[in-house]
């Protein structure tokens, strides 16, 4: 028995059971999990600067300095990720400048890698009026679908890979460290 005969049968229940197709209800859950992993990202932010905020308020400078630093590399490390990912055809000048303009604004660049994975049109033309280079250069012609559809995924939650590697991971372990040593 084909895969391709299973899917049909298998399709045709869930458009009778459900009221669409296989393939709608995988896109449909695939954009919850991407809408639930961006609202997580922004909450996480707002949550770093509220544990740091509070390690302030009680005087405990030392881990305040610790989540700060870890702000910082995260900082930096989300300004890296854009200027490496959009604008890696610039001189080093001008990488550098875009490098330093982001900067501000790095806790937003997973959720910006993830919109701009999307390939939204306006999107695309405002960051190529800006010399970036948008990711819909980098469309590739795969006959497995399956895998084209895996590396989109990746290429639109890198932000939030780096995110969980650079400040969530590090982050908990700070701020376990401050439990534990609050305790003894």
């Amino acid at each position: 028995m084909s895969n391709r005969g299973w899917n049909q049968r298998v399709s045709a229940r869930c458009r009778c059971a459900l009221g669409f197709t296989l393939d709608q209800a995988c896109a449909l859950g695939s954009s919850a999990h991407d809408f639930l992993t961006a609202i997580a990202s922004a909450a996480d932010v707002v949550f770093d600067v509220l544990v740091a905020a509070e390690f302030y308020r009680a005087g405990d400078r030392q881990f305040f300095s610790a989540s700060l630093a870890i702000f910082c590399v995260a900082q930096a490390t989300y300004a890296f990720i854009f200027t490496a990912t959009y604008a890696s055809h610039r001189g080093v000048l001008a990488r550098l400048a875009i490098f330093v303009c982001v900067l501000p604004f790095s806790q937003l660049i997973p959720l910006v890698l993830w919109v701009e994975a999307k390939h939204f049109p306006w999107l695309q033309r405002a960051m190529r009026c800006c010399g970036l280079k948008p990711s819909s250069h980098l469309q590739e012609r795969v006959e497995d679908s399956l895998w084209l559809a895996m590396r989109q995924k990746c290429r639109s939650h890198a932000g939030f890979l780096a995110e969980a590697l650079v400040e969530a991971i590090p982050q908990c372990a700070l701020q376990t460290v401050h439990a534990v040593s609050m305790e003894s």
